[in-house]
């Protein structure tokens, strides 16, 4: 009988550790390395698309607020993150000749707390720029 008690609580011990040697997941913000532009050679009149290359691509965030700096102005967009869509990106339509300096900033609404038990985030981006050729 004393053999049978040993066997149980040995079993109980092993299933109890192994249950609890479970790692939490948590969350982070994606890294974000420099912004740039996606047209090559852009010239006045052009649209142009800058996008921010991205590092690393985070887990668990859900809601994005981005705020890009074009030349001093200042342009803020909200978006629902999709894990399909690789980068965030801007559209400046209309580009006069000259120079663009741009950056980007980001505050992410996470599903999943970081390991700080935060649920808000931020992330900053590389500044890039491009110059627009007069026609």
């Amino acid at each position: 009988m004393k053999k049978v008690l040993f066997y149980i609580t040995a079993a109980l011990i092993a299933a109890f550790t192994f249950t609890s040697c479970v790692e939490e997941e948590y969350g982070y913000p994606p890294v974000y390395g420099k912004v740039y532009c996606v047209n090559e050679n852009p010239v006045a009149g052009d649209s142009l698309i800058f996008r921010v290359e991205i590092k690393e691509p985070g887990n668990g965030a859900y809601k994005a607020t981005y705020t890009w700096k074009v030349n001093g102005t200042t342009y803020k967009k909200v978006e629902v993150l999709d894990p399909l869509k690789k980068a965030p990106e801007l559209g400046v339509p209309n580009a006069k000749a000259g120079r663009y300096d741009v950056s980007m900033s980001a505050k992410f609404n996470m599903s999943i707390p970081m390991q700080t038990g935060q649920i808000i985030s931020a992330a900053q981006s590389k500044a890039g720029s491009v110059t627009v050729a007069a026609q």
